[in-house]
């Protein structure tokens, strides 16, 4: 078995509720590898292989967007631990999210890449109010992969690019518990329709319900990602 097979048919890590490896495309589903089985319909973005052989799917920054029905409920986190790594190739041509699940001043939650380089997650809560925390401009850079991370453990987000711990431009934010979100999750699209549509390639996303990773744990999957 070879690297990429290695990564993409190991199974899933204890607590992985979301887990989209870039297996080889085609058709309008994506498929979820974690126990849940919560696959994914795809809206517009298309299929494509990178050098290493990854799937992705390219998302064209206007109205692309994949949904997870609503009825996954272990996607609804709220005063729980969560974490996200994901393997992006972002234009950067406007803002992007990454995962939505939610409304701004609403409920849930969404991770996303700003256009000058910021990676940002934001929490939501009714009545109207939310928390965000970002990373400094230029630390995504256009047109190139990188293995993204976004750690939860109590009030405090962290990020991570290519394994390594980001400093926030914002300092510390006390993130609130989101708010119950009844809506479906989408990747490549914060709420519907058409809110901060991702531009780029997303080749791999897993989300950890109930844990926050560590920062040896964003290296180790980094490590793995960047010789696909």
């Amino acid at each position: 078995m070879d690297e990429l097979d290695e990564l993409l048919f190991e199974p899933p890590e204890i607590g992985t509720v979301l887990y989209m490896p870039g297996l080889p495309g085609g058709g309008s589903t994506i498929y979820d590898r974690s126990p849940y089985g919560s696959h994914g319909t795809i809206y517009g973005a298309t299929w494509a292989k990178t050098e290493g052989g990854l799937w992705s799917l390219d998302y064209d920054g206007t109205d692309n967007y994949v949904e997870i029905p609503a009825a996954f409920t272990q996607l609804n986190f709220t005063s729980e631990n969560f974490s996200v790594i994901a393997r992006i190739y972002a234009g950067l041509t406007a803002n992007g999210a990454i995962y939505g699940r939610g409304s701004l001043n609403v409920d849930g939650w969404c991770f996303r890449v700003i256009s000058t380089g910021h990676l940002d997650a934001i929490t939501n809560q009714t009545p109207a109010a939310w928390q965000r925390s970002y990373t400094s401009p230029g630390d995504v850079v256009a047109n190139t992969w990188h293995t993204i991370g976004l750690t939860r453990n109590g009030t405090s987000i962290n990020f991570y690019r290519d394994g390594v711990l980001l400093a926030k431009g914002s300092g510390e934010v006390a993130h609130l518990d989101p708010t119950t979100c009844a809506r479906g999750a989408l990747i490549g699209m914060e709420t519907l329709p058409a809110t901060t549509p991702f531009d780029g390639r997303i080749g791999f996303l897993r989300i950890f319900g109930g844990i926050a990773l560590s920062a040896a744990d964003h290296q180790r999957y980094h490590n793995k990602l960047s010789r696909l």
